[in-house]
This record gives structure tokens, C-alpha cells and sequence, in this order.
């Protein structure tokens, strides 16, 4: 690759065409930071354009020009690479600015990917890739750059990370319609990656058990009152959809939960007894536990367990 152009030479704004964004990295608008700086010292790093007349087309420093215009400048600083230069040339360079001077966000990487692989064979992706600071294994890069094909309000998620990465990728698999409703659940609720594959997975089993659209099952009464109400804040709005979720998914195991806690609630266990039933009550292996700090709380408990065995309700559990 060849070093980066030094020629500096300023040109008029409309000599620059900003529509051409192919060469884009950042996700990033312009902020008020930026402006304010730019006023304050100038253009530290002036953009990097390509071409031998205008129309120029940037390759790196999107930012710094609608900074500039926005500010109403007319002209500004540019250095320059020649149009002869090849699209791969081009792609790493404009790359290579953005992620050797930053950490890229995921949708970030995903463009840089996507503007090498357009550039290079697959074989050489990944040395591509290396040398500008990115991650080289080929199937994460396949991942990333797959997220540029997801519905526009599921990068938006990504972006803002209430849409975890693996949980976007199963998105990216449904009907675009339905990947934007998640997305329009998850924004506000701010779910952990494990919550947020709950809710997704067993809103599909569900959808799938019934023969209804996923749609319909969170727009299901019991669902709509709990994230519709102005007096719930985010964390419990997940819990309860969770919780409801879950008892419409497994109505087995939640009558069975049910039915163990209220039988429990008859027992008296006492202080270090703890009683837990089988996972999922699959089966009839139950736990009793002990926690003891002495040799007489130990007997206390061994002639509590002989009043558990005589209990009249504690054959029920079995």
C-alpha cells in the first residue's frame, strides 16, 4: 500500500461531493464538540478526498466536512489521494483512519469489512483486515458484516446496545416486520443478552405452539397492560414480561411451581432446612439441605427432619 497522499490544498465546499458516501465508516453525526473545536483550532486532520477535479470524493472525514459546512464555511482543507488510485487503496485507507484512531463500534466494523471484501478476494480478507486493525477471523467478520443487512431499527439497537450482537443475528433470520417489533420492545427495557434471548425464544415457541404470529403474541392483553403501564419502570416491565412469558410457554412447570410452594408453605421447615424439588420437576429426586453451625443445632435439625417424615402433607410432594 502506498504512504497517504501529504498534498494539502483547500477547496471550495461545493467542490466536494458529500452524497457520495460509499467510503463511509462512522456512524457518528456531527456533534457539537467537533464544531465548536474545529472553530476554536481549525481542521487538525483535514479530510482525505480522491479525484483530480471536482467533483472530489471524500474517502475519510465525513464529520469534518458537515462540521465545517454546518458552520458555514465555504471552504476547506482537504488532502489528496489522485483518482488513479485503486478501490482497494481507497477502502483501507479510508479504513485504516477511522479504526487505527479508535474503537469501532460493531455496525463501524461491519462497514470497513464490507468496503475491504468488496476490494480483495476472501482468501486475502483477513491480512486485508489485520492491517488496518481489525479483527481477522473470517467467520466473525461474515457476523459483522451480515448486521449491514439487518432492518435499519435493528442496527439502531446495535448501535445504542439495547440489541445484543447474537441476539441481532437470530433477528436478522425473521421477517424484516418482525425483527422491528423486538427491536421496538427491547429499546426502552435495556435487557440483559440472557433476558433478551428468553423473551425472543420464547416468543417464537409460542407463536410456533399456537399458530399465531409472534406479533400477536406480544400484543396479547396480559403483555400490552404490563409494558403499556406509565407507572412500571423499565426493570419491572421485563420481569413481569418474562414472568408472564413464561407461565404462557411452560403452563406445566408454573402449576407445578405453584402447587410445590403452596404445599411447602404447610411444612414447617425450620432454620437450616432447605427443601428444593427437582430441576424443572422432571423427575422425583428432591434436596434437603442442611446449614449448621454446631453439634446441637445438628440434632435439632436430625429431630426436625423425623417431624418432616411424619407430616401428613409431606407425602404430597412425591
Amino acid at each position: 500500500m502506498m504512504a497517504l497522499p501529504v498534498l494539502v490544498e483547500t477547496l471550495g465546499i461545493d467542490a466536494i461531493d458529500a452524497t457520495d458516501r460509499r467510503y463511509a465508516v462512522s456512524t457518528a453525526g456531527v456533534s457539537e464538540a467537533l464544531c465548536l473545536s474545529i472553530e476554536a483550532l481549525g481542521l487538525l486532520i483535514p479530510p482525505l478526498v480522491r479525484g483530480d477535479r471536482p467533483p472530489f470524493t471524500i474517502l475519510s472525514g465525513f464529520r469534518r466536512f458537515d462540521a465545517v459546512r454546518r458552520s458555514g464555511g465555504h471552504s476547506i482543507a482537504a488532502r489528496f489521494a489522485p483518482s488513479h488510485c485503486d478501490p482497494l487503496w481507497c477502502a483501507r485507507a479510508a479504513v485504516a483512519e477511522n479504526a487505527l484512531q479508535r474503537p469501532l463500534n460493531l455496525i463501524e466494523q461491519g462497514r470497513s469489512l464490507e468496503l475491504l471484501a468488496g476490494c480483495c478476494n476472501t482468501d486475502e480478507l483477513p491480512r486485508m483486515a489485520a492491517a488496518c486493525g481489525l479483527n481477522d477471523s473470517l467467520p466473525h467478520a461474515a457476523k459483522l458484516r451480515s448486521l449491514l443487512r439487518l432492518p435499519m431499527p435493528v442496527q439502531k439497537g446495535v448501535l445504542e446496545e439495547t440489541i445484543a450482537f447474537p441476539v441481532a443475528l437470530v433477528l436478522g433470520a425473521l421477517p424484516p416486520d418482525t425483527a422491528n417489533r423486538f427491536a421496538a420492545l427491547f429499546a426502552p427495557l435495556k435487557l440483559s443478552l440472557n433476558k433478551q434471548r428468553q423473551i425472543l425464544d420464547q416468543t417464537m415457541e409460542i407463536a410456533h405452539r399456537e399458530g399465531i404470529s409472534p406479533e400477536a403474541v406480544l400484543d396479547s392483553p396480559p403483555l400490552r397492560e404490563h409494558l403499556d403501564d406509565p407507572h412500571l419502570d423499565r426493570n419491572r416491565k421485563g420481569t413481569l414480561l418474562r414472568s408472564t412469558l413464561r407461565r404462557r410457554r411452560y403452563p406445566g412447570l408454573v402449576a407445578a411451581e405453584h402447587a410445590f410452594k403452596e404445599t411447602l408453605s404447610r411444612i414447617p421447615l425450620g432454620e437450616g432446612l432447605r427443601l428444593d424439588p427437582p430441576p424443572d420437576f422432571e423427575g422425583t429426586a428432591f434436596t434437603l439441605s442442611q446449614t449448621f453451625h454446631s453439634f446441637e443445632e445438628f440434632q435439632r435439625q436430625r429431630r426436625q427432619i423425623d417431624r418432616l417424615a411424619r407430616h401428613p402433607a409431606f407425602p404430597s410432594f412425591f
